[in-house]
């Protein structure tokens, strides 16, 4: 069974660590192919 998350994550920090992070993925199963992430357009969301 393969449990994953999906969503829409807020990634803040230096840009050669979150380059470093899209290169090798998020995660602890990075190797099999896991915690690969996209980046999408930001948007304002009204939360009231």
């Amino acid at each position: 069974m393969i449990k994953f998350i999906e969503g829409r994550f807020w990634l803040e920090g230096d840009e050669n660590l979150i380059q470093l992070a899209y290169e090798t993925g998020i995660g602890e199963r990075n190797s099999q192919g896991f915690g690969v992430f996209r980046f999408v357009k930001q948007s304002v969301v009204d939360l009231q």
